[in-house]
């Protein structure tokens, strides 16, 4: 696992697909075909089986058989009725730069990842999402979930779209979960992840959204128009189920302030996800608001704060001790309780892959343009709380760069460690 590659039009790094079944015998096929053909032709894929009691392993198996180099499968003996848990074991099973979750009864154009892969040359991206069209059981198409999205992000789908996680959860996406369908989007394989999938497994609605929360961190988020996927809808689709709507409305919150805890959420925004709520589920339900433990949660979203900590590393623009010394503090960092990126004034693309490698695939921005993508100062950084500089580093015309950044914090260090 590399968490990086080399920005060129030819390279890409490596994809695993992981297809979670659960009885989807009449839709796995189509799925694993439109893994299998896409125009880039390397892509591994996991299928985990959760104990089918249809076809679905023999129509996996029979894949598998013909591309045993390309295609594993993982059944489970007792069904999980886990979404999340299956997501934690395939995630847990590939160490590819980038996963892809493919939902089995999903399907996508043949050209999706190449376009959406091609995110990935900038090293601050860490999620990526396309466009999703709702589909019924045999395929005839519904609508497309840009409308959706364009009720909380107008005007904004349709165009590439390329911002800091903190810019998307401070607007739409604090509002609505706008990656609505998880065969839709890719994100980097990293310990942030894996970190991420253990905080969802328990979750039966809201999960992905927490998931997002947390697997973007202060990296960006690329939405890539054209990269079209097909999210399948059926009558029993998983989601808020209104029989047990107090139950699922409270994990709904329970989740939604999760974000919170990791989020600068505006209050007009969690006002607008409430009134979402109350618009959905009103009509459905009577006497849901009277419940005392749902009133509690609500003044809880409205209230909570943020508890992590949005933190950078300027290193400095060549390799020396002070380059070295940056290397250990963002690796120490990022084994505490904070979103942590790196900073690196040079667009040349080996110094980023080494500092993506090096830190474990943080999330690495330029203070300088590199040909191809989005260029800084006019693509804006993320909110940070404070950046972390080599006091060798900000004696230097850096130092007075970054101080013209805006308002976060500078805290020098050295040989020594953290100046006091």
């Amino acid at each position: 696992m590399s968490n990086g590659f080399e920005y060129d039009d030819v390279s890409h790094p490596s994809i695993t697909a992981i297809i979670p079944n659960y009885n989807h015998e009449a839709f796995l096929a189509q799925r694993i075909e439109s893994v299998l053909f896409q125009t880039i032709k390397d892509i591994s894929i996991l299928i985990l089986d959760d104990a089918s009691t249809d076809g679905s392993m023999e129509v996996a198996s029979s894949y598998a058989r013909q591309y045993p180099g390309r295609i594993q499968i993982i059944r489970n003996e007792v069904n999980t009725n886990s979404v999340f848990t299956q997501w934690s074991k395939g995630i847990s099973r590939t160490d590819s730069d980038i996963i892809w979750i493919c939902e089995s009864d999903d399907y996508c154009e043949l050209d999706f990842a190449e376009r959406l892969v091609s995110a990935f040359r900038d090293p601050a991206v860490e999620l990526a999402f396309g466009d999703i069209t709702m589909v019924d059981e045999d395929g005839r198409e519904l609508d497309s979930e840009n409308a959706y999205v364009d009720a909380v992000l107008p005007g904004y789908f349709g165009t590439p779209l390329s911002a800091p996680a903190t810019w998307w959860f401070a607007n739409g996406f604090s509002m609505r979960n706008i990656i609505k369908n998880a065969s839709g989007a890719m994100f980097r394989n990293n310990a942030r992840t894996r970190t991420a999938v253990a905080e969802v497994t328990g979750f039966r609605v809201c999960g992905d959204w927490v998931f997002y929360s947390l697997v973007a961190g202060i990296g960006r988020i690329n939405y890539v128009p054209g990269a079209v996927s097909y999210f399948r809808r059926h009558a029993n689709a998983t989601s808020i189920d209104y029989s047990k709507a107090v139950e699922d409305i409270r994990q709904l919150y329970d989740g939604y302030i999760k974000i919170c805890l990791k989020r600068d959420i505006p209050f007009d925004c969690r006002m607008a996800f409430l009134d979402r709520c109350h618009e959905v589920f009103s009509e459905r339900s009577t006497g849901l608001w009277e419940d005392k433990r749902l009133i509690q949660l609500q003044g809880r979203i409205l209230a909570q704060g943020r508890d992590i900590t949005n933190v950078a590393v300027l290193f400095p623009p060549q390799d020396g001790l002070a380059w070295r010394r940056s290397l250990d503090m963002v690796r120490a960092l990022a084994t505490q309780e904070h979103f942590v990126c790196a900073l690196l004034p040079s667009d040349s693309t080996q110094i980023a892959t080494k500092v993506k490698q090096s830190s474990g695939g943080l999330p690495v921005y330029h203070l300088g343009p590199i040909p191809g993508i989005t260029r800084w100062p006019s693509a804006k950084l993320p909110d940070l709380d404070r950046i972390y500089v080599d006091e060798e580093t900000a004696r230097g015309p850096l130092g007075t760069l970054v101080r013209a950044v805006g308002e976060p914090e500078l805290k020098l260090f050295g040989p020594a460690g953290l100046e006091t």
